[in-house]
């Protein structure tokens, strides 16, 4: 009679002792004086018809008595969510070297969870000339996530950003980093390159190995542009010996 599904239903009944039971519903299970019925699940508002037929065997009332046990159960539900963190490095694919790069630190939360106490740092990872002149990545700066600012809360969707500005030196590339992480561990880091371009002019003299004594000699100077920028007012001074 309730709203919700009972489990391990089992019904019993004792037969008065002035009675011999004579027939029964399929199922029934005899256990010393006393018919017992499995019945399993019962639905909300469902019913099943027991039968137990008696023939009394001497004079006087007849009282039969049945019980039922059964195991209840109850349910609910729990929504498991959890924060995730991603990190975006946004800046410009080239910049001239010598000038100012701005560089903006995108952190959110793409998770269905808040984030709470979420620190981040941001720094930059550069390629630094060798001794032997060859170009090596170093990690310039990344500071430690506990010595960063903290956001209290990152709800789902929420996002905060933080803006940077470099001076590009004279190597290849720059790559921008940026970490962001929890005190359970969550954590996620971006980066981004940016190509450093500068202005580059090569000259070359072409012109032969020997030459007669007042004689004209003819030599031809070519200057080119080998860099990605263009170069204005250029101006070529041959040195003579």
């Amino acid at each position: 009679v309730c709203g919700k599904p009972v489990q391990n239903v089992v019904v019993q009944v004792k037969p008065p002792a002035n009675a011999k039971v004579t027939d029964t519903s399929a199922g029934a299970k005899r256990v010393d004086s006393v018919y017992l019925w499995e019945m399993g699940t019962l639905d909300p508002k469902q019913s099943k018809p027991l039968k137990l037929t008696l023939t009394p065997t001497a004079r006087g009332d007849l009282g039969c008595q049945a019980w039922v046990t059964c195991t209840g159960t109850a349910a609910t539900t729990v929504a498991v969510k959890e924060p995730k963190l991603e990190v975006i490095v946004h800046a410009p694919k080239t910049v001239v070297a010598g000038e100012t790069v701005q560089v903006t630190y995108t952190i959110q939360n793409v998770g269905d969870g808040p984030a709470e106490m979420v620190r981040h740092s941001c720094g930059e990872q550069y390629g630094k000339a060798a001794p032997a002149g060859t170009v090596m990545p170093v990690v310039a700066y990344l500071a430690p996530p506990e010595n960063a600012p903290a956001v209290d809360v990152l709800k789902p969707g929420q996002k905060t950003t933080v803006t940077a500005e470099y001076k590009a030196g004279t190597t290849d590339t720059l790559t921008f980093l940026a970490a962001a992480a929890m005190p359970d561990g969550t954590s996620a880091i971006g980066s981004t390159k940016v190509r450093v371009i500068e202005p580059k002019l090569t000259a070359t003299v072409v012109g032969p190995a020997k030459a007669m004594v007042n004689r004209k000699a003819t030599f031809a100077i070519k200057v080119q542009n080998s860099g990605e920028l263009e170069v204005a007012d250029v101006t070529v001074r041959p040195e003579l010996p």
